[in-house]
């Protein structure tokens, strides 16, 4: 038998063995198309949840040892969904139901696995309304970041203002040491050349505004440098928040933000939008094939073979079920009289008989010692009632007075009268 067949009948979860034995070739072709079927949908697995993790962990290995991990549990899964299902003679509501069912798991199966293809086949426009999307909102955290912080605009119209203020003064210098410049080349002012009192006056003036100017820049310039240290501080603050912000929404390239942007593409792109519900058609299509397969097809020969397997091993099952318990009790009387007969004859054997004879002399022996120590108690209790008797008996005439009249005599026959006897057995002692 090819191995490869073999394995691909496993696959399909069909019985090997049984289905070798199966003279009909399109049956055997059939459940290897199955397997094969079933083969197919694991690679994919393989590679879809392979590239999920990658997304995920950002690490080969774990994605690789994580998808293969994926595609076995859908292998798993695709073959018990075939192993439980059955082509039975008759179509009945508890088999449709069954069916529905497995219908359901492997489309649920097959929306999981053909998702993250979708996301790798649609990667470059993905990514791309990514980075549009991005720097929009990187334009709108600027704006954000500025209306927050307006004390960097207020510095910069400071500087502003003292920059032009400045500059007028520089302006206003610039002029006036003009004319005198002018006024000593005779072009202009009194249009004599040489330096006369005109351009002294002027160059006095001229001196006069650049001593100002000195003034105001040595007064400017430290607010200036002051000024422009706050914004230094103040844009390295809002710098750093953007970039934050900015590296935080790079980073948002997760599994869930890809189909979010793979919804909004392809609401706005129909072509894309369409080829991800082919897509998932595709694999839906493959993976419930076999299933439609086994349901849909006409009942072949394996079928019928597997059937009378299976009512032969209930037959067997049942059968010993039965069986053993009847057994079991037999042998729990046959043990039970045997005991019983063992019981009887060693009882009724002259060994026993011997032993009880041994046993009933011990019992005896043990009897009388006990009654001889029992008697001697009894007489010690009789005596000592008996004393008591006489002493209550004595102390009650002394009291009444019968014994003072007598005892002036002393007689003997007085004394004879209280004298204590000691009481008699009154039976036979037991020798």
């Amino acid at each position: 038998m090819n191995p490869i067949l073999w394995f691909l009948w496993w696959c399909a979860g069909a019985d090997g063995d049984l289905l070798a034995d199966c003279r009909s070739q399109k049956e055997k072709h059939k459940y290897a198309a199955i397997g094969a079927s079933v083969l197919l949908t694991t690679a994919c697995a393989v590679l879809s949840g392979g590239y999920a993790f990658y997304t995920i962990f950002k690490d080969p290995t774990q994605a690789l040892l994580l998808g293969l991990f994926w595609g076995l549990f859908i292998f798993n899964m695709d073959r018990l969904i075939l192993i439980t299902t059955h082509k039975e003679e008759k179509i009945s509501f508890q088999q449709i139901g069954m069916g529905a069912t497995r219908i359901m798991v492997a489309l649920l199966i097959a929306v999981v696995v053909a998702k993250p293809l979708e996301l790798k086949i649609f990667e470059k426009p993905i990514l791309a309304y990514l980075a549009q999307e991005n720097a929009q909102i990187a334009l709108e955290i600027k704006k954000e970041l500025n209306e927050g912080m307006p004390e960097i605009v207020e510095l910069e119209s400071k500087n502003q203002g003292l920059e032009k203020s400045l500059l007028e003064k520089e302006k206003n210098r610039d002029s006036l040491c003009n004319e005198s410049i002018k006024e000593a080349e005779g072009i202009s002012g009194t249009g004599k050349e040489g330096k006369g009192p005109v351009y002294a006056e002027k160059q006095a003036i001229c001196l006069k505004q650049e001593e100002e100017l000195k003034a105001l820049r040595s007064q400017i310039e430290p607010q200036l440098a002051q000024n422009r240290q706050q914004i230094s501080q103040l844009q390295a603050q809002k710098d750093q928040q953007f970039q934050t912000v900015k590296n935080a929404r790079e980073r948002a390239d997760d599994m869930i933000t890809q189909l979010n942007v793979l919804e909004k593409i392809a609401k706005n792109n129909p072509a894309i939008a369409h080829a991800s519900h082919a897509i998932s058609l595709l694999f839906i299509i493959i993976d419930t094939a076999p299933i439609f397969a086994k349901l849909l097809a006409k009942r072949g020969p394996y079928d019928v073979m597997l059937q009378q397997l299976e009512e032969e091993e209930n037959l067997r099952v049942k059968g010993e079920r039965e069986y053993f318990p009847t057994k079991l009790n037999d042998e729990q009387k046959l043990e039970r009289n045997f005991y019983k007969d063992s019981i009887e004859s060693a009882y009724k054997s002259p060994e026993m008989e011997t032993v009880k004879n041994e046993l009933s002399q011990k019992i005896v022996k043990g009897t009388r010692k006990k009654y001889k120590l029992g008697r001697k108690k009894r007489n010690f209790i009789d005596f000592l009632s008996s004393c008591l008797g006489n002493m209550f008996d004595f102390f009650s005439k002394k009291k009444s007075g019968s014994f003072g009249q007598n005892s002036t005599t002393n007689s003997p026959q007085s004394v004879k009268k209280f004298k204590i006897s000691r009481p008699k057995a009154s039976g036979s002692s037991v020798k």
